[in-house]
């Protein structure tokens, strides 16, 4: 498995074509936009730099979702900006 943490490629985001499915990028370290952040600095930020990443991106017109699945095996589903934690890893 790729996010794994044994495994080389657990850093980074994997990017996923939301329309096909296809796994298009591995392990990809991406730059956030701060302008949402900056523009809202007394918002509740999530904690923790993936998370953080993953709400950010999900503000941008070209991002349908972003994920992260924490060390605990939740998975936190980030959309324009806003988190649904759909459950957790069995």
């Amino acid at each position: 498995m790729l996010a794994t943490r044994g495994s080389s490629m657990h850093d980074g985001f994997h990017l996923i074509e939301a329309k096909s499915g296809d796994l298009t990028h591995i392990a990809q370290f991406v730059s956030p936009p701060l302008d949402v952040a900056l523009a809202n600095p007394l918002a509740v930020w999530p904690q923790g730099a993936r998370q953080m990443t993953a709400k950010l991106i999900s503000t941008l017109p070209q991002v349908e979702a972003a994920a992260v699945i924490s060390a605990e095996g939740y998975i936190h589903i980030y959309k324009n900006g806003f988190e649904d934690t759909i459950g957790e890893i069995q």
